[in-house]
């Protein structure tokens, strides 16, 4: 009897599946507006010192948006 609600138990587990960090979009594949949008979602939340928010950056100049 165990038997049979673990195996009832692990299916949901496998179907669920875990929260994980969101991904970026490429840096190089955003237009203007957008790499304008996230930069000012960096600067909210504080996080002016990771990498993707210096590319986001670089690229803005490039564009020279």
């Amino acid at each position: 009897m165990s038997e049979e609600v673990k195996n009832e138990q692990q299916p949901q587990a496998e179907t669920q599946a875990p929260a994980g960090p969101k991904k970026n979009k490429k840096v190089n594949r955003l237009v203007a507006s957008e790499i304008g949008s996230k930069i000012e979602e960096f600067e909210k939340s504080g996080m002016i010192h990771s990498r993707y928010y210096m590319h986001l950056v670089e690229r803005k100049k490039q564009l020279g948006a």
